[in-house]
């Protein structure tokens, strides 16, 4: 699966992150969003796709950031923002705190798909670590029959 990212997970666009997760700090979004957008140089996709927040997480965070990245790219590049495509299918234990094996483990079978077939679909979420969620997601909506799946994410965690 092909990942665009706007950048590294670190300095300012970390603190960005952050204050957006931590402080609801929501007025950053549409600017965070446009960095996205540039870093964005695929085709068109017929949908944008937020990775689905675990349940027990949105309630205590009250926000669901890869959504709201989504709808303010879903203004910028003219593509609907679809919640219905991806959605979660089991509690999650935190990412967190755990190894590259253990997340992929973790994330195993955590979620389900609305009918995909035939879709480009551009997943979008606001930090990758290992990838494991986006992998999961991916497997997910090609097996539901999507055409190509693609992300973008904001930053990146540098590895090791």
């Amino acid at each position: 699966m092909e990942v665009f990212a706007a950048g590294l997970y670190r300095g300012p666009l970390r603190r960005a992150v952050l204050d957006l997760k931590h402080g609801a700090r929501t007025a950053s979004v549409p600017a965070l969003a446009e960095v996205m957008q540039r870093a964005w140089s695929g085709r068109p996709p017929d949908a944008l796709v937020p990775i689905p927040p675990e349940p027990r997480r949105r309630r205590r965070r009250g926000l669901h950031v890869p959504g709201l990245l989504a709808e303010g790219l879903a203004r910028g590049l003219g593509v609907p923002a679809r919640f219905d495509l991806l959605v979660p299918a089991r509690r999650l234990a935190t990412q967190k705190n755990l190894s590259r094996d253990e997340r992929r483990e973790n994330v195993r079978g955590a979620f389900q798909s609305g009918s995909v077939r035939g879709l480009d679909v551009l997943l979008v979420d606001d930090v990758m670590t290992t990838g494991s969620t986006l992998s999961e997601a991916a497997r997910v909506l090609r097996a539901a029959g999507a055409r190509r799946v693609q992300a973008l994410v904001l930053a990146v965690v540098e590895s090791g």
